[in-house]
């Protein structure tokens, strides 16, 4: 007999959104036909932001794919896992050929790194050091927390776009002194942005 180990009481019970940006569902209605086709699930936890793949992919000896007369719902039995969570299960419906993969991914950005990007000290203090660096400069304001996880936001969103190759933000921009200043470059060297130094 198999015992679960407990559940943490700190675990969190998530509550998933879809990220439809990088989803691929079938349409509405669809019923599987024989052949190869990927269909695909991203989602995320709004509370710890753990983030959820499902992925359900027929291959090419998907000849009567689920529903179908007799097996009118998908039994999907486990395959294997791979590290760090990865987990594959198979259809055991005959001629169904379905393979369902789950991938959790742990947040980019840490807990570590929100507290760093939105705590109210560490953006006065960014703002204090952005008016001594040049007290002359008119527009500087104190940043505010839900203002710099927008202007990450946007930098990311910008920065994976396809013709952003080459796309640059100046490490001198006000706004951007206000919200990051230099206490968040190695989080942005983390993220794929690398620090240029233009002659």
């Amino acid at each position: 007999m198999f015992e679960s180990p407990p559940i943490a009481p700190s675990a969190c019970h998530h509550e998933y959104l879809a990220n439809l940006d990088h989803s691929k569902p079938p349409p509405q209605d669809y019923r599987s036909q024989p052949g190869p086709e990927r269909f695909l699930t991203s989602a995320f936890c709004k509370g710890c932001r753990l983030h959820l793949m499902l992925e359900i992919n027929y291959g090419n000896r998907s000849t009567r794919p689920c529903p179908n007369p007799d097996f009118p719902l998908h039994h999907f039995a486990f395959r294997q896992s791979k590290p760090p969570a990865n987990h594959e299960f198979e259809c055991t419906a005959p001629e169904c050929g379905a393979y369902l993969n789950i991938e959790y991914t742990a947040p980019v950005i840490s807990d570590e790194d929100l507290e760093l990007l939105t705590n109210e000290d560490s953006l006065k203090r960014r703002y204090e050091a952005a008016v001594a660096r040049d007290s002359t400069r008119a527009g500087l304001r104190l940043a505010s927390p839900a203002t710099t996880l927008w202007k990450l936001r946007r930098y990311i969103r910008d920065a994976l776009k396809p013709d952003s190759a080459g796309k640059k933000i100046p490490a001198i921009n006000k706004r951007f002194l206000e919200s990051f200043g230099d206490e968040c470059n190695e989080l942005f060297a983390r993220l794929g942005f690398r620090y240029v130094v233009s002659i």
